[in-house]
């Protein structure tokens, strides 16, 4: 797993990529929608919508970007008393 990490005045953005098999094309545009699953036995398809939902109720977003197995970004406001961190 790689994990990327990057700040801008107002956001930081955490990359999440893996080499594993990637996001099934059949799913990809549904993936945050609930009960989406790629046929995991015990999964119910509702850990990525409900990260994504606590994620915009922050004022952010989460996105599934192109990569040779999966990768997630996600984008986070930073609060004022964040943002004058260096």
């Amino acid at each position: 797993m790689l994990i990327t990490i990057a700040k801008t005045s107002t956001w930081a953005h955490v990359e999440l990529e893996d080499t594993g098999p990637g996001i099934p094309e059949g799913i990809r545009d549904r993936l945050f929608d609930p009960f989406v699953t790629a046929g995991k036995q015990d999964g119910l398809g509702l850990g990525l919508t409900f990260s994504r939902q606590i994620v915009r109720d922050h004022g952010g977003d989460i996105s599934l970007e192109p990569a040779l197995g999966a990768c997630f970004v996600v984008r986070l406001p930073l609060g004022r008393d964040l943002q004058s961190l260096e």
